[in-house]
């Protein structure tokens, strides 16, 4: 078998299992809180388990759809199809990159951002802060300006931390 025949089946190959691993990660993607619901959609995101791995599955299918179009580009020996192949693989390459730092902000940063978000409303994280405020309750006189100042000083962001509302039906 000739080297640009392998190469198109192997091309061909890594298209086909690259769109079915996008297509199966992009299912397991949740979709289900309104992404401008910030508190809403952090919750869930907190919640997801899969999240780290199904962004890894979608950049592994963005990175075999594009090295199937590599490969298929390769299969040009010369003449216009060639140098049109070799801009294919060089937007390919520019194509993976991306995919790789969409997938590093929206895999791994903003899952460990949302986890910290999620340990910080818990009612464990709230009570280490209301003893830390308990604390100095003693240093500051009621009803004096100190007191006034340092309770919104002394708010945790655990303190300020919304959870989504239930939807309610329309009505």
């Amino acid at each position: 078998m000739s080297t640009e025949r392998s190469l198109a089946r192997l091309g061909g190959a890594a298209a086909l299992v690259g769109t079915v691993l996008l297509f199966g990660a992009t299912l397991l993607h949740p979709l289900g809180a309104d992404p401008n619901d910030a508190p809403a959609a952090f919750a869930e995101y907190a919640t997801d388990r899969l999240w780290v791995w199904t962004h890894l599955g979608q950049f592994l299918g963005f990175a075999l759809l594009m090295a199937g179009l590599a490969a298929f580009g390769s299969t040009f020996a010369s003449g216009a199809a060639a140098a049109w192949a070799r801009i294919g693989v060089i937007g390919a390459a520019a194509t993976v990159a991306v995919a790789a730092a969409l997938q590093a902000v929206d895999g791994v940063a903003l899952k460990a951002m949302v986890d910290r978000w999620a340990a910080a409303c818990r009612p464990a994280s709230r009570s280490s802060s209301s003893a830390s405020r308990s604390s100095r309750a003693p240093l500051i006189r009621p009803g004096s300006a100190g007191s006034r100042c340092s309770a919104g000083w002394a708010r945790s962001p655990a303190a300020r931390c919304r959870r989504p509302r239930a939807s309610r039906p329309p009505r």
